[in-house]
């Protein structure tokens, strides 16, 4: 899709790579794709008319006025999503409506990624698959951090999350206890000396 932006590898046994655009985040590999939706401006809309029609533009450059002109056909027009047939097949989480424009993730484990927003929140990404490949990708709010410039994880039970405004944080994971629905993992932050 044109607002790609990142890929993250995604660990053995599944491998593979996921892609973050803007609006979808998608799992790809060896002929198998799965896509989840972040928020509803992932669904390609109908084109909009123009509430008024402004007059061509005559004097200038020729190649300002072609620029000008191709200017304004785009703005009335809703750009379909590259990949249609994946955009349509993506599942909207239920009350989720979050940007991943300069989001951040790191895998927890081989199905379980921690992805932290420009916006300092942390969501649980759940790789969900059967014995052959992944088949469905849960998005889930896990909490809220400082906001990340990047991640990295240290071993299975810590997750570093540096910080360009100076608050980075080291989150130590560990496995929430069944009472716990809402969320596969519970952070606890570390000091930073």
């Amino acid at each position: 899709p044109y607002d790609a932006q990142k890929l993250v590898a995604v660990p053995p046994p599944e491998g593979g790579v996921l892609l973050f655009c803007r609006n979808l985040l998608f799992y790809c590999a060896q002929g198998a794709y799965v896509a989840a939706a972040t928020n509803k401006y992932a669904f390609a809309g109908p084109a909009k008319e123009p509430k008024t029609k402004l007059p061509d533009p005559v004097k200038g450059a020729p190649n300002h006025v072609l620029t000008v002109m191709n200017a304004r056909n785009a703005s009335n027009t809703v750009i379909p999503e590259v990949v249609p047939q994946l955009a349509a097949k993506a599942q909207l989480a239920p009350g989720l409506s979050v940007d991943l424009d300069r989001a951040h993730a790191a895998f927890v484990d081989s199905h379980l990624a921690l992805v932290a927003l420009a916006t300092g929140q942390l969501l649980q990404l759940q790789l969900i698959s059967d014995k052959q490949r992944v088949r469905k990708l849960e998005i889930a709010p896990s909490g809220a951090c400082s906001i990340p410039s990047c991640m990295f994880p240290l071993g299975q039970q810590l997750m570093f999350l540096g910080s360009a405004l100076g608050d980075s944080v080291l989150l130590r994971l560990r496995p929430a206890s069944k009472a716990a629905k809402a969320a596969a993992v519970s952070y606890t932050h570390l000091t930073l000396p």
